[in-house]
């Protein structure tokens, strides 16, 4: 090989490693743009709303808010009570999205009903919140004052309450979600109880086409029959029914303008 031959090798080699380096260099460009997009997107998804004020962190790793109006009980002049807009400073509240807010903005895009109601989407939730509390009830410094009561009973009073509610409610549900069973199972699919539903819903935060992939119904959320997803929300809000139970004249069983809470339900008295 000669001196010139030689040189023009690694002349070329060089023009080579050095197009490597500006292809790798605009992948890290792309990269680096694509990740500071991606983190860029969660910090917009878990901000605050302005209306709730800056007295709020910002943490996206809490999720995404959703702005709410909280209400207190105020003395009417005949003896009785009206509920009025009481946000501090004027503000409004802040929650956690859950999968109730992300089924009802689905509903909305595509235009079509929401199909549960507000006192059942409140059952679910003071359901969730309930199961969530009693779950972690043994651990230290857990506030008894975030269930509600009386204030002149002791924790385990507070305790046997919860644990007797969950149960009445539980024993409401009822079994099997007959509204599934009218289409047969087939190869791989697994009836849906009523108490799963609840369960994967409203304390699992999974939609209703989840709860059809996890019991083998669909492959996927986008295969999911439309005529069983609304067979499954129609058992969904019965058996939320249920477990709201009779209403009573004079008795408010669930407050539906209220954000989710137990509080009020352990304050219920009566079945």
């Amino acid at each position: 090989m000669s001196a010139e031959t030689w040189v023009q090798q690694q002349l070329a080699q060089a023009a080579r490693d050095d197009r490597a380096e500006l292809r790798a260099a605009r992948r890290g460009e792309v990269w680096v743009r694509t990740e500071a997009q991606r983190l860029a997107a969660i910090v917009a998804a878990g901000a605050v709303p302005e209306e709730c004020g800056d007295d709020i962190a910002a943490a996206p790793a809490r999720g995404p808010l959703v702005a709410f109006d909280l209400e207190q009980a105020y003395p009417r002049g005949d003896g009785g009570v009206e509920y009025k807009v009481a946000g501090y400073k004027g503000r409004r509240s802040a929650r956690c999205e859950d999968v109730f807010d992300r089924l009802e903005a689905q509903a909305r895009r595509r235009k079509r009903p929401f199909g549960l109601s507000p006192a059942q989407v409140q059952m679910a939730r003071a359901y969730r919140d309930l199961v969530e509390w009693y779950a972690s009830a043994g651990v230290k410094c857990s506030s008894v004052e975030a269930v509600g009561g009386r204030g002149d009973g002791s924790f385990m009073d507070v305790l046997i309450a919860a644990g007797r509610r969950l149960e009445l409610w539980r024993r409401r549900i009822g079994g099997v979600a007959m509204e599934v069973r009218r289409v047969r199972p087939g190869s791989g699919r697994r009836l849906i109880t009523r108490r799963d539903l609840v369960d994967l819903v409203a304390c699992g935060d999974r939609t209703i086409a989840d709860v059809l992939v996890a019991h083998g119904w669909a492959a996927s959320p986008a295969k999911v029959d439309g005529r069983q997803a609304k067979d499954l929300t129609v058992a969904l809000a019965g058996s939320l029914d249920l477990m709201i139970g009779p209403v009573r004249s004079g008795v408010a069983v669930l407050r539906t303008d209220q954000p989710a809470g137990c509080s009020a339900m352990l304050a219920e008295k009566g079945g």
